[in-house]
Parts: structure tokens; C-alpha cells; sequence
């Protein structure tokens, strides 16, 4: 694992984007995201996943010691630690979970551990990380405390071997751990008003405001409160989050949870589903741009937060005929073209704009200052409207 060099970060981006942005709904920003971003952690002792191909699995138990070497090199795709990436302006997290089974790995210190909910769920890509989800969270928490008008998205998916009971837990840890600093999505009515009540004005417009509107016309509708109307409505909660910065920033709310399970989300209104992740599956880079402009074309932006992935991705071929190659090796030689492609792409509305941009080894170039960059044309629509 290599530390980033924290003498010219962006470690307090957010709060430093011009105030004609703050209004912006984050999912119109251009943010920076690290794919896989725990694989700079990985452990070489650890067994292959049994989510991996049968052959994977299969030479992993005849020589593990060729294997997972082998392995590691691939599947590594940061080399900076959380606090580096978040310095370094990383503000999206895809995080793979995995239940570690004790039984099946070489590691003597995990055999001596008792099965402990925090202290088996792992991070994974092919093989288990040594940090586990625990540590990792807490470390962002110390961090997010530090740094009180920078919003991070976790990505929570590619769940391995968790059971309802470890899912229950880990949402359980999430919540007590940032507490009030989450932004939840749901949509409630004013406390004590009755259902049919379908009236409400906006939080955030001009005092002199003083007309109302139905509840759920937009997600851009963020609160709801009493303007020159009756006592009785004085009591209200949020409706449709539809998270800004100035509205997290007043509000405390620095963390969006997305939970790739419908079970949870359905129990846990804190949780906001699958954020979509556009990438290739292929290891030619202009493979990954071309099939990425074709998503603007034929399918468009998301409604809400959606990711745009520059990660490359090996197949055995590339694997077995380039017996010196390594995954870092790979990226660095597409990164010049890949970051022409990010800096042609305005964040945004529109169909065809971007919203999240994840890459591979992000503290190893300038990647996420030219994603932040991007933000910068948003400014042109601000002052034209």
C-alpha cells in the first residue's frame, strides 16, 4: 500500500466549489469515485473466493502459492488507503463485502478469532482484504469529522456469504456510526397532519414566497415548512431527499448509504438502492470510452446518482499472455486516454452529462482533480439561466 502525498490535495473540495454550485443536486455534480476502492489492502494468504470461476477455485488449492501472487497482482486496483483517497478528493466508494469463512483460510491469527459479526465481514475482489468493513468505516468517520462540508457516497454491494442476521448488523453499525451525518431518500408527510394533507411550500426560496405546493410534484422538494399558513402545521419532517450541498451542509449530512440488497432496503428508509455503474468489461481502453458514449447515446444519464467506470478489466487471455503484466501496469498505460475522454464530458442535467467518474489507482495521477475540474462548466449554466 503506497501513502498519498498530502502537500497539494483536495481533501476540502466540496467546500471550496463556487456558491452559484451549492444548490446543485449532488447527483448533477461531477464527482470522483475509486472502483474497488478497498483492493489496496488485499491478503495473499487469503483463499480465492468461491464467487470465482471453478478453475480459479480449483488451482487455488493446487498451488496457492503460485496462484494467489498471481492473483494479487490483478486484483489490486488502488494503492492509496481510505484517508489518502479522501484527501486526495475521492468522494464515492464502491465497497464489496464479504463474510470470511474462518474454516478455510491459511491466516492462523483469523483461525484463533471467534465468529464475530464486525470482525469477519471483509472487503473483496477475488480474494478478502485485511482491513475489515469496521475499521475501514470508522477510519472514514475520524475523517468526515475532520473535514465537517465534504459528502461521501458508500456503495454497498457484491455481497458474499452475509447472512439476513450479519446484513441486520452491518445496518445496525452504519447507522450508530454516522448517525445524524446520513442523508436518507424516503418521502414522509408532516407529523400529525393527516394523509390527504397534500399541500407544503419550500424550504430554500425567497421569505416572500408564499405559495404552496403538492407534496411529491418534485424530488427537489427537499423540506417542507409552514409559510403564513395555520399553527397546526407546524410540525414537519423532510420529503424527498434531494441532497445539495447547502442543504447538507445546514442539515449535518454527510453520507449516502446505496444498499445492493431489496430485503434491507425495504426495512432500512436510510438506505438509497443500487446506484448504477456503467463499465466495458474489457481491457482496451478505447473499448471502455466507446462503450460509455454509447450509454449517453442510447440509454442517457440515471435520474439520480449513476457511475461512470474507467476501470479496465482482464480476461484470461490478457492474463496468461502477458505473464509480466500487472492490472497497475495496464491502467497506467490507458490513463492519458481515458483522462482526455473525462475532460471532454460536462456534468449535469442533460442526457448525455456525467454524474460519478470511478477509475483504477486514482492517488497514482491526476485523476480526480480533473473530475472536480469538470464542475467548472456548470458555472456557464448557473449564470445563464
Amino acid at each position: 500500500m503506497e501513502h498519498g502525498d498530502v502537500s497539494s490535495t483536495n481533501a476540502d473540495w466540496m467546500s471550496q466549489l463556487p456558491e452559484e454550485l451549492w444548490g446543485t443536486p449532488l447527483w448533477d455534480l461531477a464527482i470522483p469515485g475509486s472502483h474497488d476502492s478497498m483492493s489496496y489492502c488485499l491478503d495473499t494468504h487469503s483463499p480465492v473466493l468461491g464467487s470465482e470461476s471453478f478453475m480459479l477455485q480449483f488451482l487455488d488449492r493446487l498451488a496457492p502459492c503460485i496462484v494467489r501472487p498471481c492473483v494479487y497482482r490483478w486484483a489490486t486496483t488502488q494503492m492509496w488507503c481510505i484517508p489518502d483517497q479522501l484527501d486526495a478528493g475521492i468522494r464515492f466508494f464502491d465497497l464489496r463485502i464479504a463474510h470470511k469463512n474462518i474454516k478455510n483460510t491459511h491466516n492462523t491469527q483469523d483461525l484463533l478469532k471467534t465468529h464475530n459479526t464486525d470482525d469477519t465481514l471483509y472487503f473483496a475482489h477475488a480474494i478478502y482484504t485485511l482491513q475489515t468493513v469496521k475499521e475501514a468505516l470508522s477510519t472514514m468517520a475520524v475523517w468526515l469529522k475532520q473535514h465537517q462540508k465534504e459528502v461521501v457516497i458508500l456503495s454497498c454491494s457484491h455481497f458474499y456469504l452475509l447472512t439476513d442476521s450479519e446484513h441486520q448488523a452491518l445496518v445496525c453499525y452504519i447507522t450508530q456510526l454516522f448517525k445524524d451525518k446520513l442523508c436518507p431518500p424516503q418521502e414522509v408527510v408532516p407529523v400529525g397532519v393527516c394523509s390527504c394533507f397534500q399541500e407544503v411550500v419550500l424550504v430554500g426560496v425567497s421569505s416572500c414566497f408564499q405559495e404552496v405546493v403538492p407534496v411529491g410534484v418534485s424530488l427537489c422538494f427537499q423540506e417542507v415548512v409552514p409559510v403564513g399558513v395555520s399553527s397546526r402545521f407546524q410540525e414537519v419532517v423532510p420529503v424527498g431527499e434531494t441532497p445539495y450541498l447547502s442543504q447538507c451542509w445546514d442539515l449535518g449530512r454527510q453520507v449516502i448509504v446505496s444498499y445492493d440488497d431489496e430485503t434491507i432496503l425495504h426495512q432500512h428508509k436510510e438506505l438509497w438502492p443500487k446506484i448504477p455503474y456503467w463499465y466495458a468489461d474489457s481491457a482496451d481502453p478505447k473499448e471502455v470510452i466507446s462503450y460509455l458514449e454509447e450509454q449517453q447515446k442510447a440509454q442517457g444519464r440515471a435520474a439520480h446518482f449513476f457511475t461512470s467506470g474507467l476501470n479496465l478489466t482482464e480476461d484470461t487471455a490478457v492474463v496468461v499472455c502477458n505473464p509480466c503484466l500487472t492490472m497497475r501496469k495496464l491502467t497506467m498505460k490507458s490513463f492519458s486516454l481515458l483522462l482526455d475522454w473525462v475532460e471532454k464530458q460536462t456534468p449535469g442535467p442533460d442526457q448525455t452529462a456525467v454524474n460519478i467518474i470511478c477509475g483504477d489507482f486514482v492517488g497514482l495521477n491526476h485523476f480526480a482533480s480533473v473530475v472536480i475540474g469538470l464542475n467548472k462548466k456548470l458555472l456557464k449554466t448557473e449564470r445563464h439561466r
